[in-house]
């Protein structure tokens, strides 16, 4: 089972990875702008987008998906962009097949634990029957009902997808991604180090990563540095593109 993928432009390989519920139409305006000097690869990892549905959801799975793909497409070495959950597949990319790495950049996530967050987003999807949906208008009501922010209910409805013959469904594996909840919020192995240029981006409204997380981030990529864009939360490259672009 291969990753669904778009590629644009020349230069040095740059692997983009997006995060949890996405996919990688996200990051089409980011990949445009910067494959003005790489070749990028935008990938929609498992269950999300086009790419396959698979019962199955780990980080060490994710990322071997990666690596499947890179030798596919004969790309030896690549630099790593990952958002959120994405970023953690991109730092274990990193620590266990470090030398097809040649940089990384992690946007708003650590190798840390993290407790299982996305329960109200689930039920909130679990409420949308897809399969009797109406309209887009529609779901976006139920999702306004069960309390989710427009820019929640935005970045979700991105992956509502009309069927040819009627009724919707989710890009997304949601009963996959809801089984695995625990393993997506596992902390990575800190015995591991990568010691590659790696750059750490953190949104300065976003609690994701904090004063507290910089020891283990130093240990297990002792290369690594971290900048804060000013004014953006966990999206980060929706809420400041320019200032992230830089």
């Amino acid at each position: 089972m291969k990753l669904f993928y778009s590629e644009q432009g020349e230069g040095f390989p740059l692997i983009i990875l997006h995060g949890l519920f996405g996919l990688g139409d996200n990051w089409a305006t980011i990949a445009k702008r910067l494959a003005d000097t790489h070749r990028v690869l935008v990938v929609d990892l498992r269950n999300h987008g086009r790419s396959f549905h698979d019962e199955e959801m780990n980080y060490d799975v994710m990322a071997a998906d990666v690596i499947d793909l890179m030798d596919d497409l004969l790309v030896e070495r690549a630099f790593i962009l990952g958002h959120s959950m994405g970023g953690k597949i991109a730092m274990n990319l990193a620590l266990k097949f470090g030398r097809r790495i040649f940089g990384l950049i992690v946007v708003d996530i650590g190798p840390k634990y993290y407790p299982a967050h996305h329960i109200s987003i689930i039920e909130a999807l679990e409420a949308v029957s897809v399969e009797t949906l109406k309209n887009r208008n529609s779901a976006e009501e139920i999702l306004k009902q069960k309390g989710l922010p427009p820019n929640v209910r935005l970045f979700l409805l991105k992956s509502l997808h009309r069927l040819p013959d009627g009724g919707y469904r989710w890009r997304f594996n949601l009963s996959s991604i809801k089984n695995n909840l625990n393993a997506l919020g596992a902390a990575l192995p800190s015995q591991l180090t990568y010691d590659r240029p790696t750059l750490f981006i953190k949104g300065e409204k976003s609690s994701y990563i904090d004063d507290t997380d910089v020891p283990l981030i130093s240990q297990m990529f002792p290369a690594a540095q971290l900048s804060v864009v000013p004014g953006a939360d966990h999206w980060i490259h929706v809420d400041n593109p320019i200032y992230f672009l830089s």
